[in-house]
């Protein structure tokens, strides 16, 4: 919802001369087929009519206030859904190889640069304020389940390219991620030993908890925007 408020008052002659009554029974008369681009009017308040006191004497004067109620199909069809598709592209990496460097790299850059240059087109064609507007807040926390999915691969790549150690060799969860390099510990098969395992593990529990969050997000969000 929106108001804008618009005033007519009299500055040239003095309430003795001249005053201002709003006319009954349609003081306002507006267009029925009128569309006010992005907007849906609502409704038309009208206030009392007052007084305004100035050095120079007293003025009549009107106000009436519009109720605007925004049209969210534009915003819909050119940011929330695109938004959304590009948020679950970036989760396509939890399904890809752990040791797919290129690809997953590449994907996560991809989603991110494209939602960056989105929220670029949108916010030149709002105008700047200095409150956090909803729009805001919706491509900020994409961008933030987007650059989520690409902290993740970091952190899953890290595992499936770091070697164990065997027995009381083995390293903390500190040291796993901050040790020195060390030669590497290889298998009866003469493979590298790594935290595979533990990567696939991480990228299963992505796959549910990523789209989980980011559902939850939008319940949370809609209700306090969407009924606005």
């Amino acid at each position: 919802m929106r108001t804008e408020g618009s005033s007519t008052a009299s500055v040239a002659h003095p309430i003795s001369a001249l005053e201002f009554y709003w006319k009954e029974p349609n003081p306002i008369e507006r267009t029925m087929n009128m569309e006010i681009p992005q907007f849906n009017l609502e409704e038309i308040i009208l206030d009392n009519p007052k007084v305004l006191n100035y050095s120079t004497g007293q003025f009549s004067a009107l106000s009436a206030r519009f109720r605007l109620n925004r049209e969210n199909g534009y915003h819909l069809l050119q940011t929330y859904i695109p938004t959304i598709m590009i948020v679950a592209i970036s989760w396509v990496s939890f399904w890809l190889e752990q040791t797919a460097t290129p690809a997953r790299v590449t994907l996560g850059v991809t989603t991110l640069l494209t939602l960056t240059s989105l929220a670029a087109g949108v916010r030149s064609e709002l105008p700047p304020v200095s409150y956090l507007k909803a729009i805001d807040v919706w491509i900020g926390s994409c961008m933030f389940f987007v650059f989520g999915a690409l902290l993740e691969f970091v952190l899953v790549h890290h595992l499936a390219k770091k070697r164990k150690r065997r027995g009381s060799q083995r390293k903390s969860f500190k040291a796993m991620f901050f040790g020195s390099e060390e030669p590497e510990v290889l298998d009866q098969g003469g493979k590298k030993e790594t935290h595979l395992a533990e990567a696939k593990i991480v990228d299963r529990i992505c796959r549910v908890f990523m789209p989980f969050a980011f559902i939850t997000f939008n319940f949370a969000y809609w209700c306090h925007y969407g009924l606005g």
